[in-house]
C-alpha cells in the first residue's frame, strides 16, 4: 500500500484538499478514437431530439469501427463480420460510464393517450342508423373488462439513452 502511495505521490499532492481518493480518468477504453466519434454522433442525434437505444448505439459503433479499424474486422466465407471490439454488454456499460450516458424514461405521455382513447370511444358510441345493415360499433381492441383494465395506456418506447444530468 505504501508503495502505491509513493508511485502516486504527484497525483496525491495535486488532488483537492480533503479528497480521499485519486481517480484516473479513462476516456474511451481500448478503442478511444471509435468511442469519441460515436459519442459525437450520439450527441448530434440527441440534439435533434430523436430517441436512441442500445441497438442504435451498437449499429453505429460497428459502422465507425469498420471505418477506423478495417484491419480489426474479419469477414468469414459466409459474409459474417467479426469485430475485434466485442460490443458486449460489458463494453456498452463501460461506454455509458465513460461518456456519462444513462437511461431516461419518457414522462407526461400517457395523458395524450387517454384523451385519444376517450375521443375514439365517444366517436364509436354514437347511435347507429336503424336503416343501415348491422355493423359492430366497437372493434375487439376497444372492448375491455372495466373492473380489470380501466383505461389502456399506449406502450411507447419505455427507455432511451441520454446524457446524465450533473
Amino acid at each position: 500500500m505504501l508503495q502505491a502511495w509513493i508511485k502516486q505521490e504527484a497525483q496525491i499532492v495535486a488532488a483537492r484538499k480533503g479528497s480521499r481518493m485519486v481517480k484516473t480518468i479513462l476516456r474511451g477504453g481500448q478503442w478511444s478514437a471509435m468511442e469519441k466519434e460515436l459519442h459525437a454522433k450520439f450527441k448530434a442525434v440527441r440534439a435533434l431530439g430523436k430517441p436512441l437505444g442500445q441497438r442504435w448505439l451498437l449499429r453505429e459503433g460497428k459502422k465507425i469501427f469498420q471505418q477506423l479499424y478495417p484491419d480489426q474486422v474479419h469477414v468469414d466465407e459466409n459474409g459474417r463480420k467479426t469485430y475485434k471490439c466485442l460490443f458486449s454488454p460489458g463494453w456498452f456499460a463501460g461506454f455509458q460510464r465513460r461518456w456519462h450516458i444513462s437511461w431516461r424514461i419518457r414522462t407526461k405521455v400517457s395523458q395524450t393517450a387517454i384523451q385519444r382513447f376517450l375521443q375514439e370511444v365517444r366517436r364509436k358510441s354514437r347511435p347507429i342508423d336503424p336503416d343501415m345493415p348491422y355493423q359492430p360499433r366497437f372493434q375487439p381492441c376497444y372492448i375491455y373488462n372495466m373492473d380489470q383494465t380501466p383505461i389502456p395506456f399506449e406502450f411507447l418506447q419505455t427507455r432511451g439513452l441520454n446524457d446524465k444530468q450533473r
